[in-house]
């Protein structure tokens, strides 16, 4: 399925298998994979093991082994997320982990837009930041790279 806006791509969504029921609004899916759109570039990639479009209002929500990744390299890590299309919200209540350059972001529900720019953890946050160490290392690395 691929939604549009006038001419550009919202969103793409792949799938394995699906099973659409035309008389509830929904499709089900197995093996999902999201791609989400912004002025002709895919800003972030959405996988996990099922999926569920009301296809009346494109709602989506994904399940199991959710793995969420923006074009700039944030990782988020959960067991469900719904994605609400008219607001552009991402959203869970369940445990999630945000890895961000080596930064750990961990806690309880979550809210974001698909570009995983804005992201809210709701409750029990927790963070892990690298060491000055490890970033003067890699600084070094980049250096010797160049």
């Amino acid at each position: 399925m691929v939604s549009t806006n006038a001419q550009n791509v919202e969103w793409e969504f792949k799938a394995r298998a699906a099973q659409i029921y035309e008389k509830i609004n929904l499709a089900k899916a197995q093996d999902i994979e999201v791609l989400y759109w912004r002025q002709g570039k895919v800003i972030s990639t959405l996988t996990a093991k099922r999926g569920v479009i009301q296809t009346d209002t494109n709602d989506m929500r994904a399940e199991k082994n959710v793995v969420m990744v923006s074009h700039e390299g944030v990782c988020l890590y959960t067991e469900r997320l719904n994605w609400d299309h008219t607001k552009d919200k991402i959203y869970t209540d369940l445990p999630v982990r945000v890895v961000r350059e080596g930064n750990v972001l961990t806690g309880v529900g979550l809210e974001t837009d698909s570009e995983l720019k804005h992201i809210e953890v709701l409750s029990d946050v927790k963070i892990k930041v690298r060491s000055l160490k490890e970033l003067e290392e890699q600084n070094k690395a980049v250096e010797k790279a160049q």
